[in-house]
C-alpha cells in the first residue's frame, strides 16, 4: 500500500513558527491598564493561535471612575511604564512577540515636542495692492517677497502692486488620537536632531520599562500635513538642484507653464530626499542599535521615496486592494527592490452593519454607501488615503448585485482637502468667498475644480466598467451647516457647476444624480436645481426630540409634489420607516447612516421592516 508522504508546507501551517503567526494591534485607551486585565487579554490572543501584540495607546474612552475600576495612567507616566513593562513580562512568559507603534497615536509627536522642534510650513500671504503687511509671529520667518512673480525687497515695496510673501511658519498640528499625556505638536520629519530628542523621551523608557523585550517600533502612516518645509530647504535645493530655491518660489505656486512645473519637481523631489536621510534612515539607525524591527508605513504626508525601504527592516503597507494602484503592491515592490523578504500590512476586513442587519433579520441591505472622502484624521472612514479601497469596495458591491451610493461631502475650497470634518466642510463660507468659487478661474474655483476633477476622474474607471452610481452630492443645502447650505441661489449655482462639469466635460453618464435635502420644511424648494439636473429626490431625516412622528405626512407630500414622478428616497434615517408607514409613504430606498440603524430600532422593528412585501433586499449575498 501506497502512502503519500506528508506535505512539509500544509503541515508547517498546521503549527506555524511564532514569527511566523498573525500580530494584532492592541488598542490600549487611556492608557487605562490593569493586570487582571492584562493577563486576561493575553491568555485570549494565546489561545486564538496568534503571534504577538503591537501596542498602541489611544485616548481615554472614559473618565476616571475608580468605582468602575477605571483609571486613565498618563501617557510616559511611571505608573504607566511599571504597569507596562508587567504586560511585556507576561507577553514573554506566554510566548507572545510585543512591540509598540511608536508613541501615542501618530504620527511621532507629544509634550516633549518643542515648537522649534514641531512641524514646519511654507504659507503665501497675498498683500493686496496698498493692504497692510501682516505681523509675523515670534516663531514666523519672511522668506521672500514677490511682486509681478519677482522677488523684491520688502523694505521698499513697489507701490500699486499685489505682494506675494512667502512666509516659514511651525504647523502647530497636534498628534492625532493620542493617548491621555501624550497631547502635543507632531515632530519635524526633516530634523534628525529633533527626532533623536523624541526617541529619548518616549520610546527609550518604555525599552527600559520592559527589560528590551520589546521586538518591533512601528511608524504609522506619515501624515504630518501642512508639513512642506525644512529650515535649511533653500541651501539644500541649491547643493542639489544648483540653482536657487528662494527666486523661483512664486513660479512653484503660480507657473503652470514647464518651467514651474521643474521647480516643483525639484522642490519635492528635495524634501523627499531630506525625508529619507533625516528621518528614515536615522530612525531605521536607532532600530539597529536597540536591536529592534522597524516596521514603517513609509508614505504620504512628507513624501517618502522607494529607496527608504534599505533602512526599514520590515516595510509596511495597509489593506490587501488587488486592482489598480494600492500601497500595499506599492510597499511590496520597494521592499523587493531592498532585498526585504518579510514585508507589513495592517488590514481589516468591511464587516459592521451588513452582517448586523442579516444576523437580525435574516437579509443583508440591497443599498450599500459609501462615502469619498475629505479627512486626514478626524475621521478615519473619511480618510482621503481609503479612495483606492473605496472604489474596491464600490467593484465587490456591483457585483453582488447592490444598489451603489455615493456621498461627497467636499472640502471647502477655503480650507481645501485634506479636512477636518469640523472645520473643513462644516465651515461658514463670506459672500466673497461664495462668488470665487463660482467664478471660474480665480483661486478658490481652481481648488474647487482640482477636488471636484479628481472625483470625476475615479467615476471615470467605473463608468469604464459599466458601473452605475448613485451619486448624492452637497447634500442637505437646506441646512446651514455645510459650507454649501444657507444660500439657496448660489447652492443652485454650485449644483449646475458640478453637474455641467461631470456631464460635460467629463462626458460621464452612469451617474443618477441625487438631491437629498434635510428635513423638508417649507421653502424646501427654493433649494431645488431643476428636473434637467436631478434623476432621484430624497430627504435625509432623523428623529426630532419632541415631535410625535418621525416622518410626517406633511413632509412626504411636499417631496412627492417636488418631485414630479422622479424616484423619491429617505436617502439618511436611523429609525426604519414601520410598515404601517410604507402603506401610506412610498419610497424607492432608504439608506441609515453607520450604525445608526442597528443603534435606533429594536431587533423586532427591523424584522418587521426588512420583512415587509415592499421592501427588497438580499437574502443570500454577504458583502
Amino acid at each position: 500500500m501506497l502512502v503519500a508522504a506528508p506535505d512539509p508546507i500544509h503541515q508547517g501551517f498546521q503549527n506555524p513558527p511564532n514569527d511566523a503567526r498573525l500580530r494584532m494591534y492592541w488598542r490600549i485607551f487611556g492608557p487605562a491598564m490593569e493586570r487582571s486585565e492584562i493577563d486576561y487579554q493575553l491568555d485570549v490572543v494565546k489561545k486564538a493561535g496568534l503571534g504577538g501584540l503591537v501596542a498602541y495607546f489611544m485616548y481615554p474612552f472614559a473618565l476616571d471612575d475608580p468605582a468602575e475600576g477605571i483609571v486613565n495612567q498618563r501617557f510616559g507616566s511611571p505608573e504607566f511604564l511599571e504597569t507596562f513593562g508587567y504586560a511585556a513580562r507576561r507577553a514573554k512568559q506566554l510566548g507572545l512577540r510585543l512591540g509598540i507603534n511608536g508613541g501615542t497615536g501618530w504620527p511621532y509627536g507629544g509634550p516633549s515636542v518643542s515648537v522649534e522642534d514641531s512641524a514646519k510650513k511654507l504659507v503665501e500671504v497675498i498683500v493686496t495692492p496698498g493692504g497692510q503687511l501682516p505681523v509675523l509671529g515670534p516663531l514666523d520667518r519672511l522668506i521672500g517677497a514677490f511682486a509681478d512673480g519677482k522677488l523684491i525687497k520688502l523694505s521698499r515695496p513697489p507701490s500699486g502692486k499685489e505682494l506675494h510673501l512667502f512666509v516659514e511658519k511651525p504647523t502647530m498640528r497636534q498628534v492625532k488620537r493620542s493617548a491621555l499625556g501624550g497631547e502635543g505638536l507632531e515632530v519635524d520629519p526633516w530634523n534628525t536632531a529633533a527626532l533623536e530628542r523624541w526617541l529619548a523621551a518616549n520610546v527609550d523608557p518604555m525599552l527600559k520599562a520592559t527589560d528590551r523585550t520589546l521586538d518591533t517600533l512601528g511608524c504609522d502612516s506619515l501624515e504630518v500635513y501642512d508639513a512642506n518645509w525644512a529650515a535649511d530647504l533653500p541651501d539644500e535645493f541649491k547643493r542639489r538642484c544648483s540653482y536657487d530655491l528662494i527666486p523661483n518660489l512664486d513660479a512653484a505656486y503660480h507657473d503652470t507653464t514647464a518651467k514651474g512645473n521643474a521647480v516643483r519637481f525639484d522642490y519635492w523631489r528635495t524634501l523627499t530626499e531630506l525625508f529619507e536621510e533625516r528621518f528614515t534612515i536615522p530612525l531605521g539607525a536607532y532600530c539597529d542599535k536597540n536591536k529592534i524591527s522597524l516596521e514603517m508605513e513609509a508614505y504620504g504626508t512628507p513624501p517618502s521615496p522607494m529607496t527608504s525601504a534599505r533602512a526599514i527592516q520590515v516595510p509596511t503597507g495597509e489593506h490587501y486592494e488587488w486592482r489598480g494602484f494600492a500601497v500595499q503592491k506599492y510597499v511590496a515592490s520597494a521592499a523587493n527592490m531592498a532585498g526585504r523578504n518579510i514585508i507589513g500590512s495592517e488590514a481589516w476586513t468591511w464587516a459592521g452593519l451588513p452582517k448586523e442587519i442579516q444576523k437580525i433579520t435574516g437579509k443583508y441591505p440591497a443599498v450599500w454607501g459609501g462615502e469619498w472622502g475629505f479627512s486626514d484624521e478626524r475621521h478615519d472612514t473619511d480618510n482621503v488615503k481609503y479612495r483606492p479601497r473605496l472604489l474596491d469596495q464600490i467593484r465587490e458591491q456591483h457585483r453582488a448585485g447592490r444598489i451603489v451610493v455615493l456621498t461627497y461631502h467636499q472640502a471647502s475650497p477655503t480650507v481645501g482637502e485634506p479636512c477636518d470634518f469640523k472645520g473643513g466642510v462644516q465651515i461658514e463660507i463670506t459672500e466673497a468667498d461664495w462668488e470665487a468659487i463660482l467664478t471660474e478661474g480665480t483661486p478658490l474655483n481652481r481648488v474647487w475644480s482640482t477636488e471636484v476633477d479628481r472625483l470625476a476622474t475615479a467615476l471615470q474607471t467605473l463608468q469604464a466598467e459599466h458601473i452605475p452610481v448613485i451619486f448624492r452630492p452637497y447634500h442637505e443645502m437646506n441646512g446651514e451647516w455645510f459650507w454649501w447650505g444657507g444660500q439657496p441661489g448660489r447652492f443652485k449655482a454650485l449644483w449646475s457647476m458640478i453637474y455641467d462639469r461631470f456631464v460635460n466635460r467629463f462626458n460621464l453618464d452612469n451617474l443618477l444624480w441625487a438631491w437629498n435635502c434635510d428635513k423638508p420644511h417649507e421653502g424646501v424648494e427654493a433649494y431645488f436645481p431643476g428636473h434637467n439636473a436631478v434623476d432621484l429626490v430624497g430627504a435625509d431625516i432623523y428623529p426630532v426630540a419632541g415631535a410625535n412622528e418621525v416622518y410626517p405626512q406633511e413632509w412626504y407630500d411636499r417631496m412627492l409634489k417636488l418631485a414630479a414622478g422622479k424616484p423619491l428616497a429617505l436617502s439618511e434615517m436611523s429609525k426604519v420607516p414601520s410598515p404601517v408607514l410604507l402603506e401610506k409613504q412610498h419610497y424607492t430606498w432608504f439608506m441609515g447612516w453607520d450604525n445608526m440603524m442597528v443603534r435606533a430600532n429594536t431587533p423586532e422593528q427591523l424584522k418587521k421592516t426588512f420583512g415587509h412585501p415592499k421592501v427588497i433586499s438580499d437574502r443570500t449575498h454577504q458583502p
